[in-house]
């Protein structure tokens, strides 16, 4: 239970926070800033598949059933993560289409999906950088 609450529990509530979001009407901003609304879906979508690649990369499914790890983990990580987030912001567009004061829109589930894939090249790179600095200096 502890593992759920550690690594799954994050991404779950976080895409309940995007749906309690979508639920809700725009607000009117005084000040117009060109295509904000597309960097907050990139950046909501990267933190998403963010919140997942961890929760893939300390899960059972990337063991086997005697519980060695895949080699292939990494990389179903990275698609599971990528895949389950693009799917939640088609269906948050969809969402959308039905809630006053909102709209559904292309452009939108675009930036999802690319603020997805961003995402999981960004925590790779982050994960990356961090195991080489810890392989340089000896600690592991």
């Amino acid at each position: 239970m502890l593992h759920f609450l550690k690594y799954w529990l994050p991404p779950i509530a976080y895409a309940g926070l995007i749906f309690f979001l979508s639920s809700r009407p725009l607000p009117e901003i005084p000040v117009r800033i060109p295509y904000i609304d597309k960097a907050a879906h990139l950046i909501e979508y990267a933190i998403l598949a963010m919140l997942l690649y961890r929760a893939c990369m300390h899960s059972n499914l990337l063991r086997s059933r005697s519980g060695v790890p895949i080699t292939s983990g990494r990389n179903r990580a990275v698609a599971i993560s990528i895949l389950v987030a693009i799917l939640y912001g088609l269906s948050d567009e969809v969402h959308q289409f039905y809630v006053p004061g909102r709209l559904a829109s292309g452009w939108d589930f675009m930036f999802d999906a690319l603020g997805a894939v961003a995402g999981v090249v960004i925590i790779r790179k982050l994960i990356s950088n961090t195991s080489s600095k810890r392989r340089e200096t000896g600690v592991l």
